[in-house]
């Protein structure tokens, strides 16, 4: 899965926390931990991606971004 703006958003979102009066450090570890967590969540739904199944009728896709977001 390739994301065109993925990294220019983790980019964004690092500069958006340090304007906030985040440390470049403190700024730079959530950036790596969203970053960890969506590679985690984009594998594990993959697995349960069925391209025969509408996603909004795929119950254990929908069941399992529901508990990722959490």
């Amino acid at each position: 899965i390739v994301r065109e703006m993925f990294d220019a958003s983790l980019r964004a979102g690092r500069y958006a926390l340090e304007n906030l009066g985040l440390s470049e450090f403190e700024a730079a570890e959530l950036e790596t931990t969203f970053y960890h967590h969506d590679r985690h969540s984009v594998k594990e739904l993959a697995a349960l991606w069925n391209p025969d199944i509408p996603t909004v009728e795929n119950a254990a896709y929908i069941a399992r971004a529901k508990e990722l977001e959490s």
